[in-house]
């Protein structure tokens, strides 16, 4: 009997536990019991699930500005046939943009227009003035500077091929100087032509004497004046300056314009080239500085007159506040300056090298 009550009892708790659990898992599921408590309204053990409202979205204001009705190229006239007016986001709207159509019919675009886009006046031009925005290279000058380019081969070493867009550098130039006869313009010494006759038939003609030299003291020994002339032709004379200071590089690399092989008519097919090892880099061809206009002028000038143009690379930190006073260097000044002695014969000619 007893044996009897513990298994009752057993069982009547397995059943209490499997209802408390069930009646827990449907509240947590449903948010309500299975079954009415005495007493007790269902609804108060209803949790109702929180209703989560979207916040509006605002609308925008809206606007109205001319765009372009389909693709547009570099200098097409602007009319109603790739224009109209339609109502864009007030935020959207660039600057420049018009709500007027007719401000903009018979300019030309200066740029290519993509069909929807907002059409500003500064897309466009009137007929006659320049089409496009402008290079990269004449938006990084300053106003009242010229871009110049300086074929690197006209330039010793570059600096090592160093510089890169946006250094400062300043030029040292070599060259030589001659004695002109200022008449004729051209270098001295002078020809000497002298008028004499001709004894077969008496006429007179000018003959080559010798080169116009100079007239030295009587020689004591002989007691007649000497006439010196010159062995050789006159030796140039080198002297190198600094000149153009603070020159911005602007570009420094290979030559701008794409370089397109033209195709040459072949009458018989070529075998296939053989595979070659992959070139290495190029070294630099040309080079383009921000000057100004004075400078330019005298940049052309050296490289027309094929001197010996040397860069020298500036500071990061910035270039000169002022204008370098330099001296110019000659053979004098070496001689004086560096411990040259004065004894020692010497000349501009250095390592059997023309100057």
């Amino acid at each position: 009997m007893r044996k009897f009550l513990q298994l009752l009892l057993t069982i009547l708790l397995l059943a209490v536990t499997a209802i408390v659990l069930f009646a827990v898992w449907s509240y947590r599921v449903k948010g309500t019991l299975p079954f009415q408590l005495p007493g007790l309204p269902q609804s108060a053990l209803y949790t109702p699930t929180p209703t989560i409202t979207p916040t509006p979205t605002p609308t925008p204001v809206m606007g109205k500005a001319v765009i372009a009705t389909r693709p547009i190229a570099v200098g097409e006239k602007l009319g109603k046939e790739n224009l109209k007016l339609a109502p864009i986001p007030q935020a959207e709207i660039p600057d420049g943009a018009t709500a007027d159509p007719r401000v903009l019919y018979g300019l030309l675009a200066r740029r290519p227009i993509s069909a929807g886009e907002v059409v500003t006046t500064k897309m466009a031009v009137p007929p006659g003035k320049v089409f496009g925005e402008g290079s990269l290279l004449a938006q990084m000058l300053k106003p009242g500077q010229v871009a110049i380019a300086l074929p690197v081969k006209d330039v010793l070493a570059a600096v090592g091929y160093a510089p890169r867009a946006g250094d400062l550098v300043d030029i040292v130039v070599t060259f030589t100087f001659v004695n002109l006869d200022q008449d004729f313009q051209t270098k001295l010494p002078n020809r000497v032509l002298v008028l004499g006759e001709n004894v077969e038939n008496h006429t007179y003609a000018f003959y080559p004497a010798a080169e116009l030299g100079k007239l030295a003291k009587e020689d004591p020994a002989i007691a007649v004046p000497v006439y010196v002339i010159p062995a050789k032709g006159q030796r140039p004379r080198m002297v190198a300056q600094l000149t153009i200071q603070n020159a911005r590089v602007l570009y420094f690399g290979h030559d701008l314009w794409p370089k397109t092989p033209v195709p040459t008519p072949e009458k018989t097919p070529r075998p296939a080239p053989k595979p070659t090892a992959t070139p290495g880099p190029q070294k630099p061809d040309t080079m383009v500085l921000a000057v100004s206009p004075q400078d330019a002028v005298v940049l052309n000038y050296f490289i027309k007159r094929h001197a010996l143009i040397t860069l020298t690379l500036g500071s990061a930190l910035g270039g000169h506040e002022q204008p370098l006073q330099t001296v110019p260097v000659t053979l004098d000044y070496i001689v004086q300056n560096f411990g040259v002695p004065a004894s020692a014969p010497f000349s501009s000619q250095l390592q059997g090298k023309k100057p």
